[in-house]
């Protein structure tokens, strides 16, 4: 046979949860935050390194939002950095004209 809860424990239980629900919103604020700079800090690296050329980037869906995220950045990138910073798509490889068999 169980008792029934006395109301000072019932009146713990409901501050245990909503002190863990006020602060649970904060932590996904904050991860969410951390996932935003850790993409922005990909998009540097890419932007930098040349990645951002290749075709995986360019048809990517949140490359063009994260691009622009990056070059808002601009300024305060070190001066190296911010000339390299290239987001443009490559060039296409020159096609060499085929050869026509003469009969």
């Amino acid at each position: 046979m169980h008792s029934q809860p006395s109301q000072r424990e019932e009146s713990w239980r409901g501050q245990t949860r909503s002190a863990v629900t006020r602060r649970k919103p904060a932590w996904l604020v904050l991860l969410k935050v951390l996932g935003l700079a850790f993409m922005v800090a990909f998009a540097l690296v890419a932007g930098v390194s040349g990645f951002a050329q290749r075709d995986w980037w360019q048809n990517a869906f949140l490359a063009p939002s994260l691009a622009s995220g990056a070059l808002a950045l601009r300024p305060w990138l070190p001066d190296a950095w911010s000339a390299r910073l290239d987001f443009s798509p490559a060039a296409p490889a020159p096609v060499a004209p085929r050869a026509t068999k003469k009969a």
